[in-house]
């Protein structure tokens, strides 16, 4: 997931110090696909061995949603369902830097006439939508895992974490089948 080659270089708008446009542009890509793929960043035990935390199905539903908080929660989940027109553009606009089948991802939504039920649905207010309910998302696998009540409860539950509004129907997870030995 690095790319360092371009970092400094001159000739990619780099110089001693500053980080060419190239080499910003990719790792930005990057990182955004392996967030797509695993469902986090990238982790790493005190001797440099990776850490797996779960990967769950997670479909995002956001109301009063803006281009930006689409743009920043579309790869920390497996579907993204917005009440905005937008979302085309989005979709047509990330597909170009992307593997993933964004228009798949990517979903319009109308809360009076769809039912989401995804393994996980997290509900956001796109209006009080802030740092800590990010970080929520970004470390809910881990909080998931660790929570040894929730795996004794009969699902689907609910709870809210933050302003976040979670329903757990399944906690199936399926990060051994992102491993490809070819």
């Amino acid at each position: 997931m690095t790319s360092r080659g371009s970092r400094f270089n001159p000739y990619s708008g780099g110089a001693p110090g500053q980080n060419s446009q190239e080499w910003i542009g990719t790792t930005t890509r990057n990182t955004r696909e392996f967030i797509r793929k695993w469902g986090h960043m990238i982790k790493h035990d005190q001797y440099m061995k990776p850490i797996v935390p779960p990967k769950y199905e997670v479909g995002i539903v956001v109301e009063n949603c803006t281009p930006q908080l689409l743009e920043a929660l579309e790869p920390w989940c497996s579907y993204i369902y917005v009440d905005m027109e937008e979302f085309v553009i989005y979709s047509m606009k990330e597909q170009e830097k992307s593997s993933f089948n964004i228009d798949e991802r990517v979903r319009g939504f109308d809360p009076n006439k769809h039912v989401i039920k995804d393994n996980i649905t997290i509900k956001i207010d796109g209006n009080t939508f802030g740092n800590e309910e990010y970080r929520h998302i970004q470390y809910l696998p881990e909080i998931l895992a660790n929570d040894d009540e929730l795996y004794e409860e009969d699902l689907p539950c609910e709870f809210t974490l933050g302003n976040l509004q979670i329903t757990i129907n399944d906690l199936t997870t399926y990060e051994n089948e992102l491993i490809i030995c070819d």
